[in-house]
Parts: C-alpha cells; sequence; structure tokens
C-alpha cells in the first residue's frame, strides 16, 4: 500500500514538473517575443491583446538546427539548415506553412500544425522544387491550394485534406501528387495567394513597377472533383498593387497588403475594399512591421503573420529573427487613438 502511494505521489511530482517546465518555456518565448516587438509599438499592443485568448503558439522548430527534407536526387530523407518558411493558411482545426529549400537541394514541403495544442503534427513533401510564395484554404471543399511554379502563368496545386493527411511522403521521402493543378490566366506568376467567399485571388510580386491581383471564382459545385476537372482558370477581375507585395488578406471593409523586401521594417497597407487599385495614392493607412514578413492571414478578428526571418539565409540579417506565428488582434490596430487617417504613416 505504501509503495503504491508512493508511486503514485512520484507520478504526480513529476507531472507538476512537466508542466512547471512548459509553463517556465512558454512564458520565456512570450518574453522574447515581446522585446522583439519593442520597436514596432503598435505591432507589440496588438501581439500581447491577443494573447489573451492564450492560443497556442505555434513555432517553425528545425530552420537554424535543420529538418527533415527530402533530397531532389533520390528523395531520401535527410537534415537541411535553409528550409525557408512561405506560405500560411488555416482551417478549423490545423495551420499549414509552406517552406522551400534556400540551397534547392530539397523538395519544398508543407508543415503541418494542431491549431489546438500548437505542436507539429506532420511534414507533407511537394513535387519539385516551388518557392511556394502562398497556400490558401478553401474551407467549403476542405482543399488546400498551393503557389507552384508555372510556364507563362500562375499556377497553383490542390490537396484535399484527406490525400494530404493520408500521405507518408515523410517516411518514404517521395512526393505526394497534387489532385489537380491549374493555370492561372492572365497573371505572370502566382507569388501569393489567398481565398475568399469563394474566390481564389492571387497576386504577383513586383520589386519595380506595378505587381498585379486577380481574382478567380472557384467552382460552385460540390465535390473536389470538380476542381479536378479544371486545368485553367480566367479572371473575374485584376487590380494593379504597388511594389514588395508578399501577401493579401482581407477583414471586413478592408484589405490588407502585405509589403516586405530585404533587412528593412516591413509594412501593412489597408485599403478600402472598393479601391480601384492597391497604391500610394488609395491606401488608408500603413503599419510598420519588423523585416521578413510574408503571408499574412485574416481569421475572424485575428491577423496571423508569418515571417521568414528566422531561416538561415536572413536570420543573421536582422537582431530579431522571428520563427513564431504572430498572431495579432485587427481592432487594436485599427483603433481610432493609432490615429486613423487616410494615407497617414502609423509609427506609434
Amino acid at each position: 500500500m505504501n509503495k503504491t502511494y508512493g508511486t503514485i505521489v512520484g507520478l504526480f511530482m513529476v507531472c507538476l514538473f512537466l508542466l512547471w517546465r512548459h509553463y517556465r518555456k512558454s512564458r520565456q518565448a512570450q518574453t522574447l517575443v515581446f522585446a522583439q516587438l519593442k520597436r514596432y509599438p503598435l505591432i507589440q499592443r496588438a501581439w500581447a491583446a491577443a494573447r489573451e485568448d492564450r492560443e497556442p503558439t505555434v513555432t517553425i522548430s528545425g530552420l537554424s538546427s535543420g529538418m527533415l527534407a527530402s533530397a531532389v536526387i533520390g528523395n531520401n530523407m535527410e537534415s537541411c539548415q535553409h528550409m525557408t518558411p512561405q506560405g500560411l493558411a488555416l482551417s478549423e482545426e490545423w495551420l499549414f506553412i509552406s517552406l522551400y529549400c534556400g540551397d534547392h537541394q530539397h523538395h519544398s514541403q508543407i508543415m503541418v500544425f494542431d491549431r489546438r495544442s500548437g505542436k507539429h503534427s506532420k511534414n507533407v513533401v511537394l513535387p519539385k522544387r516551388p518557392h511556394v510564395g502562398g497556400l490558401a484554404y478553401d474551407s467549403e471543399k476542405a482543399i488546400l491550394w498551393v503557389t507552384i511554379t508555372g510556364n507563362g502563368s500562375g499556377r497553383v496545386g490542390a490537396l484535399s485534406l484527406t490525400k494530404l493527411f493520408a500521405d507518408n511522403s515523410e517516411q518514404t521521402g517521395v512526393p505526394i501528387v497534387f489532385d489537380s493543378i491549374v493555370d492561372l490566366h492572365k497573371i505572370e506568376r502566382a507569388s501569393y495567394l489567398t481565398c475568399y467567399q469563394q474566390e481564389l485571388i492571387a497576386g504577383s510580386f513586383a520589386l519595380k513597377g506595378s505587381g498585379l491581383i486577380a481574382y478567380y471564382t472557384l467552382p460552385h459545385a460540390a465535390g473536389n472533383e470538380d476542381v479536378a476537372k479544371k486545368t485553367r482558370f480566367s479572371p473575374r477581375i485584376q487590380i494593379s498593387t504597388t511594389t514588395k507585395v508578399q501577401s493579401i488578406a482581407f477583414y471586413q471593409e478592408w484589405v490588407f497588403l502585405a509589403r516586405s523586401f530585404g533587412p528593412s521594417a516591413s509594412e501593412i497597407w489597408i485599403f478600402p475594399k472598393e479601391a480601384a487599385a492597391f497604391n500610394k495614392k488609395t491606401v488608408s493607412f500603413r503599419i510598420k512591421c519588423p523585416p521578413y514578413l510574408e503571408q499574412i492571414v485574416v481569421e475572424e478578428y485575428r491577423l496571423y503573420c508569418l515571417f521568414e526571418s528566422g531561416a538561415t539565409a536572413y536570420r543573421h540579417k536582422t537582431p530579431w529573427p522571428i520563427e513564431e506565428v504572430l498572431v495579432l488582434d485587427i481592432p487594436t490596430l485599427l483603433h481610432k487613438k493609432t490615429g486613423f487617417k487616410r494615407n497617414r504613416r502609423l509609427h506609434i
């Protein structure tokens, strides 16, 4: 009896220790992120406000130490220290991040995280080495769209969640096969992507001149097989953009564009939805962000932000590499006390 009691007490103490260690590690990570955002007070406040919901933090582990990736030649799994985050998408239960190999020796891949715990669930090896600059999740058909390399036009691949979770490419190194591949007509390349009100919205990145966003209506018939029949989408509308756009997201009557290039501060430009073009003349206001911002995603009143600064190629170019998916409270970002006025840059 005493031995059994002692075993129970011992197990209880071990559990308490593990919980304490997890809590301490979580607090340390939060303290670090808070310090990283010191130069961006508005972002810092929005992040702190979102933390009140205690949503689990998603951290991309292995960016500097190496993560398993499939070699381009031979399909054998090996450690890669050059995987670079690019695309972000959310389903109700899962968070998806796309990555490409910075030294072009390994296949691009998708990391899958459990949103309830924040834990990494699995990796999916993609065909070839596309830049995978954007992800989009179609909740109606449970399809994950991925930007891939096109031939003179934008191109996306479709993966049903059923196929994605049945995939064993992480063990075999053999890439998954897309359910379908669709060319996006009248756009030179699909650099970023989102899904909004049953439209697939793709944009092309431009370092100089103007970029372009095109809106493609998705098939309305039920079933993934209806998407697979399509090999080409034509745009409903096209809109020109400013330079350096990395992603697009929608919130109520606003359009958010993430702009980033190089080690200088990124920005989020916010426009009214009815704007005829997304440029300096039509922007309502701009928010300064940490460098190397990639895809942003809106869910209800939260803005999820993915950065590539944690990747080997960029982590030494900024004093504060970010390996976490930052979740920001949108009402805090848009609060009237921030000086919400047309065409005003926000640094506070």
